[in-house]
């Protein structure tokens, strides 16, 4: 079977842009959504992080709290004061 010429995009190319016509208004674009969707990523993975750990932390019913509190304990509310 001969070769495909090398000017014919195999079909999976065939959607994708050729880079040898952009200008440098396309590159800055691909740029800065490329910085966009990392910012994102970076900041679902924090926010993941915090509500894991205030699930964590923070028991979430009025019964799973009174189970934690310690007798004698100084109040919470009296040391953020």
């Amino acid at each position: 079977m001969p070769a495909a010429h090398p000017s014919v995009a195999a079909p999976a190319d065939a959607e994708r842009p050729d880079t040898s016509y952009w200008t440098a208004y396309d590159h800055f674009m691909v740029e800065r959504e490329a910085r966009a969707m990392r910012a994102a990523y970076a900041w679902s993975f924090v926010a993941q992080g915090w509500h894991a750990l205030r699930r964590r932390f923070a028991p979430a019913t009025p019964a799973q709290r009174a189970a934690r509190t310690v007798v004698g304990a100084p109040d919470a509310r009296l040391m953020h004061r």
